[in-house]
């Protein structure tokens, strides 16, 4: 049986008038005389006509003094049908100020031990009790009366809601002090009193610019924050995007063949040529504004990995022999030369890679001072065949790109040189291998802080509750150190690397999606911010452009921009 009420309620006259009416028995009360062994147990009703053992009646509780037997049980009946029968209880010691509770238990018929259950005949609502040894003698303690549970109504304060700057805040409370503190005159600014008026109105102050910024923000016609104008538009379905960065397509000069893991180094402006020298982060001048740009490779979701050739730093074209040649606007094949030797073929080029066509010298002076650096074309190959030349035993290797790749200009391959030489000039335009997608920003790492709680709510017990303290977590929206976070749009995924080649992917149908030239042009509506975030469990996050069809146990994310360029993170419930 469960000797602690499971239900606590203000009023109970219902069930207890409905109770006197059954046939139900029930504890109405208990008083307890000042010696505190006697205890007058008062029924809802009449007593059961059976006798009640000592055994059958358990007290417990108390904070000092527990394990109360019971030695005694007598029962006064009245003939009266309006009086309630009293049960008197002897017990062998008095318990201390604490509360106790009297229940009663039916007996085993077969051992006439006390069960857990009480008699079949008690209403289970009544069948235990809660009283005091003490509650009618005088205690030794000083306590407070119990709070009430209705807090008092406060008059309502008379305030001028014309006061809404520092001045009139330092007015009006100059004015207050006057009339409750008259004999104190005092105006001087270094007074403490002045300071501590002066403290509050500046308080006043901050807090009615709070009250009159949430009511500006509040509306789109009046939002002055970023932020807010932000979550306005994409209630009307429109998304207020935050641009997105540059992308580039970069060639990479390698002295030996290596495989390189692309989180191992990013690249910067500023330094150009083959010698520049490579420089690691802590190297780099920290000073405002920041001379460099950066750019770290992007690929793929799961393709961390390029595998860097020497033959591929510089490819030539094959003209089969013939001079003054070009591919002409529109074209979407060409013919490579293989190094190798021996059918020993060192280019590694397979579908889904990108190369890059560079003109490298003039195409009427032959000076590579007169290249047009404009003429250089990005293309993702399609297919490629290895074959070889009968007539010269050249390797070859012929490509073939994506449409939307093809090229926007005719490009010289050789061309006649000035007169008096008139030589024939080879190899204008290059075929650039090792080619990598960067984009524009560096990757910060950054520990976000701990979800701070609320200050605890203490509860006071009652005689149906012990004390509890609760704590919530407050609300967490951290924001990120770093300013300008990278906007950018997903990456495109090609095949499934170098290994895995997937015609409906790399061939003509994936092309609109996969080509060189589609990776640079992103959509700015589509652009997400590129932050991840792990929780302290290794839960992974997902950021998302806003949380309208989020569901509630979803770990996703949103990042605000605010007006200072500053990333604020937002949950959806706030944890």
């Amino acid at each position: 049986m469960n000797e602690t009420p499971t239900l606590c309620c203000h009023n109970d006259a219902p069930r207890r008038e409905r109770a006197r009416a059954a046939d139900l028995n029930g504890f109405d009360y208990v008083e307890v005389d000042c010696e505190g062994t006697e205890l007058a147990v008062y029924f809802l009703g009449k007593a059961p006509a059976w006798e009640i053992r000592p055994q059958q009646l358990r007290i417990t509780g108390g904070t000092r003094i527990r394990d109360i037997r019971v030695l005694e049980v007598n029962v006064d009946r009245s003939d009266d049908p309006d009086t309630d029968d009293v049960m008197r209880v002897r017990v062998d010691r008095a318990g201390d100020f604490s509360s106790y509770t009297l229940c009663i238990v039916a007996l085993d018929p077969e051992t006439g031990r006390a069960s857990a259950v009480p008699p079949p005949d008690f209403d289970a609502r009544y069948a235990c009790v809660c009283f005091s040894f003490r509650a009618a003698c005088a205690g030794d303690l000083d306590c407070l009366p119990a709070p009430s549970c209705v807090e008092p109504r406060l008059p309502t304060p008379a305030l001028d809601y014309l006061a809404k700057d520092y001045a009139t805040f330092r007015r009006l409370i100059l004015d207050r002090m006057a009339l409750v503190m008259p004999e104190w005159t005092e105006r001087h600014v270094p007074d403490l009193g002045i300071t501590l008026v002066e403290l509050l109105a500046y308080a006043g102050d901050q807090l009615s610019y709070y009250q009159d910024a949430v009511a500006t923000e509040a509306y789109l016609d009046t939002a002055r924050l970023r932020i807010s104008v932000r979550r306005h538009a994409r209630l009307v379905d429109y998304l207020l995007h935050e641009g997105c960065n540059a992308r580039a397509w970069i060639t990479i000069h390698t002295s030996t063949d290596l495989p390189l893991s692309t989180l191992d180094f990013f690249f910067t402006t500023g330094a150009a040529g083959i010698d520049a020298p490579m420089l690691k982060a802590e190297d780099l001048p920290r000073i405002e504004p920041e001379p460099w740009l950066v750019f770290e490779p992007l690929t793929a979701a799961g393709a961390d990995q390029v595998e860097l050739r020497v033959a591929h730093n510089e490819i030539h074209f094959y003209t089969w022999g013939e001079s003054e040649c070009c591919i002409p606007k529109g074209a979407t094949q060409a013919t490579l030369i293989d190094p190798g030797a021996n059918d020993a073929y060192q280019l590694t080029l397979a579908p889904c890679d990108v190369l890059i066509f560079e003109e490298v010298l003039g195409a009427h002076t032959a000076a590579a001072a007169d290249a047009d650096p404009l003429r250089r074309h990005a293309v993702r190959l399609t297919k490629v065949t290895r074959g070889r030349d009968a007539l010269t035993g050249t390797l070859t290797v012929e490509i073939e790109w994506c449409a939307a790749d093809a090229l926007p200009f005719a490009l010289c391959l050789s061309t006649i040189g000035p007169p008096p030489e008139c030589k024939l000039i080879p190899n204008v335009s290059v075929v650039r291998g090792n080619v990598l997608l960067v984009d524009h920003g560096s990757t910060e790492y950054e520990d976000l802080c701990e979800v701070r709680g609320k200050p605890a709510q203490p509860r006071c017990p009652d005689d149906c509750a012990a004390d509890e303290t609760e704590s919530t977590p407050e609300r967490f929206s951290p924001k990120l150190k770093q300013r300008n976070v990278t906007h950018a749009g997903v990456v495109a995924r090609c095949g499934g690397g170098r290994q895995h080649h997937h015609a409906s992917e790399c061939g003509d149908d994936g092309c609109a999606r996969t080509a060189a030239t589609r990776q640079l042009a992103q959509d700015v509506r589509a652009a997400l911010a590129r932050v991840w975030l792990t929780g302290s469990n290794g839960d992974e996050w997902e950021v998302r452009a806003d949380l309208l069809e989020s569901g509630p146990d979803e770990r996703h994310f949103v990042v605000e921009i605010d007006d200072e360029r500053f990333a604020n993170l937002r949950f959806g419930d706030g944890d």
